[in-house]
This record gives C-alpha cells, structure tokens and sequence, in this order.
C-alpha cells in the first residue's frame, strides 16, 4: 500500500486520531486513578491495558517501517516522517528512549504470557505519555503545514 492518496489519507487520518485520543483517555483516568484506594486495582489494570495498547500502536505508527502492506504508518501522510525522525534529535532521541525502555516491555506485557508480567509492576506513564505526545504533535504540525501548502495532494 504506499502512501494514500488525498481522499485515503481523509478516511485514514480519523482512525489515527482515534489511537491518540484513546491514549490521551486512558491517561486521564490513570492519572486520576492513582490516588484511589487498591479497591480499583482491576479498574486500573483495564485501564492500562488500554493505554498500552494504544501507545504501543501509536510507538508503531509514529517510528515503526511498514511490516504488512496495510499498516498504516506516519509516511503515508508524511513520506519523509522516518528521516525527519532520524534528523531531528530530540525525536531521534524520544524513539530511541521509547524502544528501550517502554515499547520492548509493553509489547511484552501487554501480548505475551510472560513470568515477568506480575501485579505487582507500576508503570510509569507520564514519561512515555510525554515522549509520544511529543512526536505525535510534530506529525500533526508537519501535516497541518503540509496541508496548507497543499503539497502532496495526490502522493499515491
């Protein structure tokens, strides 16, 4: 699948959106959550299953190459997002300290039956949630531009 066109990146761009505002709702109940009594323990876990997931599919399709023809990835609307990426250095860096520290464990955590995935594991979710806001603000700024300038407008 390459790059979408004008009406695709249209449709597509919804489905994007909905990852970050997931991720930005998960966040605000976890924040919330964290000065409630243990009783919520099992509402706090759904909850960061949620935020997982999402930042997991946000961490692919912000930093991720294409695995499978119709992933959708932050080059289809920018083609050159994973060199902006590699030449900016605070996202380069933001990819990297994500991969290390959080992408790796949460793919592990939230897809895998592992003895390491345990109860007791806190998250620490205002840092990734920092990191990927970010990026996903600097793709959402180079869209906008791109937009106004009306580059683009047919890539496929």
């Amino acid at each position: 699948m390459g790059c979408l066109d004008r009406e695709e990146r249209k449709q597509w761009i919804k489905h994007v959106e909905y990852e970050w505002a997931m991720l930005c709702y998960a966040f605000g109940v976890l924040s919330a959550l964290r000065h409630e009594p243990s009783g919520c323990k099992m509402m706090r876990n759904a909850y960061l299953e949620c935020f997982l997931l999402h930042f997991r599919n946000l961490y692919e399709f912000l930093f991720e190459p294409r695995k499978k023809k119709d992933d959708l990835r932050a080059s289809d609307w920018i083609p050159d997002w994973l060199t902006i990426v590699e030449s900016e250095p605070k996202l380069r860096d933001i990819k990297e300290s994500l991969k290390t520290k959080y992408y790796d464990e949460c793919h592990k955590r939230l897809a895998h039956l592992t003895r390491t995935r345990t109860d007791e594991y806190e998250w620490e979710i205002s840092i990734p949630f920092r990191k990927i806001e970010f990026a996903y603000r600097r793709f959402q700024q180079l869209v906008e531009t791109q937009a106004q300038r009306g580059d683009n407008q047919d890539m496929a």
